[in-house]
């Protein structure tokens, strides 16, 4: 099929599926599929004019907004700038609507089954961290929960943890985090403790081995109440497989 043969089916086509648009509208598209044709074919270099004063076809005010659908963590995991991963120790949870059945989560007007839990773990994507393993242990806690609206919370029972064998949490967010040298990353919580606890918070940024990458950032006095804690933590080296 020749060049203009092409052009004359596409543009049936076109004026097919913008039968409402004015002939402005048509003939801009027109010239766009010209320029690609003759790259295409020709190899030549092309030039696409957009006129941004003129306006196009009249749509209807109330109509706006934008169509999203979330698949493949292309939201969290993707463009949203959040590196924690189950930051609400939420995960593990059943999403509204759906039931368990057989290992798997479902609906009944839903064609979809997700193999439940998404981890094998109480929460995913959560590990402890200790050199003893029974330094320890976590487990979700919806006693005394922050709000309404945040009601569970990541507990971490302290046991024989020492400086010389400390106990934390870590977090490796989305297949690894990606920490830029150079770069600084804003971490915030809340947390709060029984009258038994004593001292204060590390956090820190670190390879997947547990190498400090950041220098640790000290995190205030905790008490028996929700308290809001913030740092800055500035990577010191390049890692594509961090962990918080």
């Amino acid at each position: 099929m020749g060049l203009e043969d092409c052009v004359s089916k596409i543009t049936g086509v076109i004026n097919k599926r913008l039968h409402r648009a004015t002939g402005r509208s048509i003939q801009f598209v027109f010239v766009l599929v010209l320029c690609l044709l003759s790259v295409k074919v020709f190899g030549a270099a092309g030039t696409i004019v957009v006129d941004t004063f003129s306006k196009g076809p009249q749509v209807n005010p109330f109509m706006y907004g934008i169509f999203y659908e979330e698949i493949n963590n292309c939201g969290d995991g993707g463009i949203y700038a959040e590196l924690v991963r189950n930051r609400s120790f939420e995960d593990s949870r059943v999403p509204e609507g759906m039931y368990l059945k057989d290992g798997v989560a479902m609906a009944d007007r839903c064609r979809d089954k997700i193999p439940w839990p998404p981890e094998k773990t109480e929460i995913p994507y959560w590990q402890l961290v200790s050199k003893d393993g029974e330094a320890g242990s976590m487990h979700i806690d919806t006693e005394n929960p922050l709000n309404a609206s945040q009601v569970n919370s990541l507990r971490l029972e302290i046991k024989n943890a020492n400086q010389k064998s400390p106990l934390g949490l870590s977090n490796f967010g989305y297949w690894g985090m990606a920490f830029e040298r150079g770069a600084e990353y804003n971490l915030s919580f809340y947390a709060r403790c029984n009258e038994t606890f004593e001292g204060a918070l590390k956090a820190s940024l670190e390879d997947k081995n547990g190498k400090d990458i950041s220098s640790p950032a000290q995190i205030g006095q905790l008490g028996k109440e929700w308290k809001k804690f913030s740092c800055t933590l500035a990577a010191d080296s390049a890692c594509l497989d961090g962990r918080l």
